[in-house]
């Protein structure tokens, strides 16, 4: 390192930064809290066209409200199924009821271990097209949920709560002028032994062939935001029409990611095995009475009702008023045009083609480069030295970022580790997670601080900066390749930190540490929002994912710690491992 760049780290502190920082993460972390909650469920004495939790509350109660399991083949799925019927019929639907027989899943052969055929009872009701539309060629919308249980469970949320949703839309619709297209309302049997019900309406029925776009609904736990987590092929066209059908949007390429990798699969897999376009919601948390008894009626979430109902009932009317959008999805083509995509806070779906992450990517390599050249005019004039001297600054501050990320992970690991000695914090969705959750994150900036106080005289803004655009930069390329729906968690930070840096440079260097908060806020923006969705996804269940996320957003600091000074970096450091400490504490004995 040079000593006239020496001096400069020596006199520069940025302390505010880091604060500022700090902040603008706590308001991101409450913001997501508060725009990804369900929505408050709508009386009764709303408007007619609108989605009332309240009105579709009393069809679960008249359907489930006994809290009795009605798996496939059951007596009560026979009393389920009987009041399906009959309150169609009273909205004055022509019902069918489709039987056959399946044959339970292997991997889901204890809910049926006396039987290993099933017979199988799917309904299907039909809205019918004005009878001036019928030949316009628009094919069915189908609305999907399943209305069995598991055995032990009594389905209240799955599915009770889907299913109680359509069948509401149904009343609506019938008391509705005739839609432009048919719309089918199929309510499966048999999803908890192995999608019986769908495989048997896509494999025999005949309206399976026509189906335009179908509309599934699901549930993991009892509460929670409907999030729209799949789509079918050729999500190009499929995505602009989800983003202007509802004001609540949550949704994420990266959550089709996880869920393509993990042994779960919903109807909505075999409507795509059969080549029917269409998107899959479902509502995630409490995850704890996921197919439990206290998956029942008194714990259904009215804000998760509400929700998919809107959802629904919102891509329901968008679909309707875009003619032919399922001949535009090229249902059987060979070409497949995905997109990626995510929401900000609810409000808006941005989205782009997945060939382009790697071209953003390539562009914010550009930019860096262009950055680096600026940083470096003056020195590159000097023969050899200097210019030995950026690599070896470069190189050093590289594995120092290497080094925080492997840190954070490891030491986090072994916390992990020695919390769930403790069995109550062992379990994967503990009963107080909160102060288990903050404990973990306090540690790793309790880590970063230390790594950067061991460093402090190393340390320069210019390097931290290059360094985090290039770790951030690999890992963009590599998502764009090999993770595409995962790639603009890593693509839209390194771009708008490239994009700022490369104007810093040209500019004066001095705004390198306000670059340095640009990423920060970049990097939180995109990150934490999704801190929920990852705890309900998978709790404390898989130890390397969760410290592997923590170790990748919480080392974004580093810089910033980078251009405090001194006495801010030790207090920062033994403030974040205290209240480490006492978050793991609380934990205890919240515990107890």
């Amino acid at each position: 390192m040079s000593q006239p760049d020496r001096q400069r780290n020596e006199n520069k502190q940025h302390p505010g930064l880091l604060l500022l920082a700090i902040v603008v993460w706590t308001t991101v972390g409450v913001l997501s809290v508060v725009s990804y909650a369900p929505p408050k469920p709508r009386p009764g004495s709303i408007a007619a066209d609108q989605f009332s939790a309240f009105r579709a509350d009393k069809i679960l109660e008249e359907l489930i409200g006994d809290s009795i399991p009605h798996p496939a083949g059951s007596v009560q799925n026979e009393v389920v199924r009987n009041k399906i019927v009959a309150m169609l019929d009273s909205y004055g639907y022509s019902t069918e009821v489709q039987s056959g027989t399946g044959t339970v899943a292997p991997q889901v052969r204890d809910r049926s271990p006396d039987r290993n055929q099933v017979d199988i009872h799917n309904i299907i009701a039909i809205r019918r097209a004005h009878p001036n539309q019928r030949s316009s060629g628009n094919l069915p919308i189908m609305l999907v949920s399943h209305y069995d249980s598991v055995p032990f469970g009594p389905g209240a949320s799955d599915d009770g709560v889907a299913t109680a949703a359509l069948m509401e839309i149904a009343r609506m619709l019938s008391r509705e002028p005739a839609p432009d297209r048919d719309i089918v309302f199929l309510f499966t049997d048999g999803e908890e032994l192995g999608l019986l019900g769908a495989k048997l309406f896509t494999g025999e029925h005949p309206l399976a062939r026509r189906i335009g776009i179908a509309i599934n609904l699901e549930a993991r736990g009892t509460t929670g935001p409907s999030c729209m987590f799949e789509t079918s092929r050729n999500s190009r066209i499929l995505i602009p029409i989800f983003a202007r059908a509802n004001d609540r949007k949550f949704a994420s390429s990266l959550f089709l990611e996880i869920y393509k990798r993990l042994p779960r699969d919903t109807d909505f897999s075999i409507f795509k095995r059969a080549g029917i376009p269409g998107f899959n919601f479902a509502f995630i948390g409490n995850v704890n009475s996921y197919h439990t008894t206290a998956d029942n009626y008194v714990n259904v979430d009215q804000g998760s009702l509400q929700h998919h109902g809107d959802n629904a009932l919102g891509l329901l009317r968008e679909l309707l008023a875009t003619p032919g959008a399922d001949t535009l999805v090229e249902t059987g083509s060979t070409t497949n045009h995905e997109v990626v995509y995510f929401d900000l806070f609810g409000k808006w779906i941005i989205w782009w083609p997945s060939g382009w992450s790697i071209w953003l990517s390539s562009i914010a390599l550009l930019m860096l480069i262009g950055s680096v050249a600026f940083m470096t005019r003056s020195q590159l004039r000097i023969p050899g030295n200097e210019t030995a001297s950026f690599r070896a600054d470069l190189g050093r501050h590289l594995g120092i970022q290497f080094l925080s990320i492997v840190c954070v992970f490891g030491i986090g690991y072994l916390i992990q580790s020695a919390v769930r000695l403790e069995p109550r914090l062992g379990h994967p969705w503990p009963a107080q997670p909160i102060p288990i959750w903050l404990g973990y994150w306090l540690s790793s900036f309790a880590v970063v601080g230390g790594i950067t106080m061991a460093f402090q005289r190393q340390l320069l803004d210019r390097y931290c900066l290059i360094s985090f655009c290039v770790f951030w930069l690999i890992l963009a390329f590599m998502t764009s390749m090999f993770l595409t729906g995962a790639s603009h968690l890593f693509v839209v930070p390194v771009l708008v930190t490239c994009a700022f840096g490369l104007v810093a440079s040209w500019m004066d260097h001095r705004r390198f540490p306000l670059t340095l908060f640009v990423s920060a806020v970049a990097v939180g923006m995109i990150w934490i929002p999704l801190e929920r969705v990852f705890y309900d996804a998978v709790g404390f269940r898989m130890p390397w994912i969760m410290m592997a996320r923590i170790a990748i957003v919480s080392t974004t600091i580093l810089g910033l710690l980078s251009v405090t000074n001194e006495r801010t970096k030790f207090c920062f450091t033994m403030l974040t491992a205290t209240s480490s400490i006492i978050a793991f504490v609380v934990a205890i004995v919240l515990a107890r």
